[in-house]
């Protein structure tokens, strides 16, 4: 079976040829990607979609991506416009966005929006409280495997999310936020804290 990690270009006609395809389908050697192989793409009705070269991606392109309802790796790209992020919360699979290292209020705002069952964020270390509130109105699963730690303010706002959180990076709490998180009425996974560093 061709390796379709090694494609570089992809053209609307070979975008609907491989939609055809089930389970995964990897295409992590395109750097861009055309609104019209985009388009064909959207017919694809397998189970994983990894684009991870993406460097960036535009709102349109953000539209016809939104429209595969699969796990959609998109961990090439390292920020997201509001706008963007908002056409890409239509998608109704899962988004792995792992490579975003920040995360700016408004993004996470249209972030929460999202349709789909899940949001992954591991490549976040730093969650700003505007943020977390943003994303405590989320109802996924969110997963923040890369924060080592939460602000009191932070931690409050996803406990009050109804949201399932992943926090398995979390090594320093205080002591109000570690009861702040066992408290919480959804599901938190992660390690124990020490309390106080």
């Amino acid at each position: 079976m061709e390796d379709t990690d090694k494609l570089t270009e992809l053209t609307e006609e070979d975008a609907r040829e491989l939609a055809k395809r089930r389970g995964t389908l990897s295409l992590n050697g395109l750097t861009e990607l055309s609104d019209e192989a985009a388009g064909a793409l959207a017919e694809y009705k397998g189970t994983v979609l990894s684009l991870n070269g993406l460097p960036r991606i535009t709102e349109n392109l953000a539209g016809l991506l939104a429209k595969i309802s699969v796990i959609l790796h998109l961990n090439g790209l390292t920020y997201l416009t509001e706008r963007t992020a908002e056409e890409l919360a239509k998608q109704r699979g899962m988004l792995i966005l792992d490579g975003l290292t920040t995360l700016p209020e408004r993004t996470a705002r249209s972030l929460a929006k999202h349709a789909g069952l899940a949001i992954s964020l591991n490549g976040l270390t730093v969650l700003s409280d505007n943020a977390a509130k943003e994303l405590s109105r989320y109802e996924g699963r969110l997963s923040l495997y890369g924060l080592v730690s939460l602000s009191d303010k932070a931690a409050n706002s996803l406990a009050m999310s109804e949201a399932d959180v992943s926090l398995s990076g979390l090594i320093a709490l205080s002591e109000e936020a570690a009861e702040t998180l066992a408290s919480f009425k959804g599901w938190v996974r992660g390690k124990r804290p020490d309390g106080p560093k």
